[in-house]
């Protein structure tokens, strides 16, 4: 028999081979984890009112969404609400321009001291993009107001939890750090030299 009428095993194998090699090369690599990041600001003295970002990397992923709970001490950083009740939080132009975006205060129904955590919830919903818009930037930002006579000290903002996904929703490996207010009676007010 002609060898291209045969089929032996080694020529399944080589196959079978170059077939996996072509979908490896086609997938990629799998994405580095997604990196959401509150980066630790300077001191502020009490009494006045100060504010905390969200940092996100891509880390080269597409990520379509971000959503995060962060816990902050409620009697000596607390985050104030708006008119609305809503924290008093925002984004960037670049990420509002296209998507949906919502804070809350977390447990649901809160008000004041109640109040231990921020629901950050931002989702591409852009037909023409597949990914947010920031890529090793701001994606959001937190008011803090800190009561006058606040004890000096580093007040930790965590993350409780924190989640990106893709365009379509399936969730991307996330890596969320932690930030701190720190506040020092000693320290100048946000502005001020």
């Amino acid at each position: 028999m002609a060898r291209g009428t045969t089929c032996n095993s080694g020529d399944r194998r080589r196959t079978t081979g170059a077939a996996l090699a072509v979908l490896l090369a086609m997938a990629g690599t799998v994405a580095e984890a997604q990196t959401l990041q509150i980066p630790t600001g300077g001191a502020v003295p009490p009494g006045t009112q100060t504010a905390f970002v969200g940092v996100l990397s891509q880390n080269g992923a597409h990520c379509g969404s971000a959503q995060a709970f962060i816990a902050y001490d409620s009697t000596n950083t607390p985050i104030p609400a708006k008119p609305d009740g809503s924290p008093d939080c925002s984004v960037p132009a670049e990420v509002a321009a296209a998507k949906s975006v919502r804070f809350t205060f977390w447990p649901i129904g809160c008000t004041g001291t109640q109040c231990r955590q921020v629901r950050v919830f931002i989702f591409q919903e852009s037909t023409t993009a597949s990914k947010l818009a920031v890529d090793n930037g701001v994606l959001f930002n937190c008011k803090v107001t800190i009561p006058a006579g606040t004890p000096n000290g580093s007040y930790p903002l965590i993350f409780t939890d924190a989640r990106t996904g893709d365009a379509i929703g399936t969730e991307l490996p996330t890596t969320a750090v932690g930030g701190a207010i720190v506040v020092d009676s000693g320290s100048s007010p946000p502005g001020h030299c």
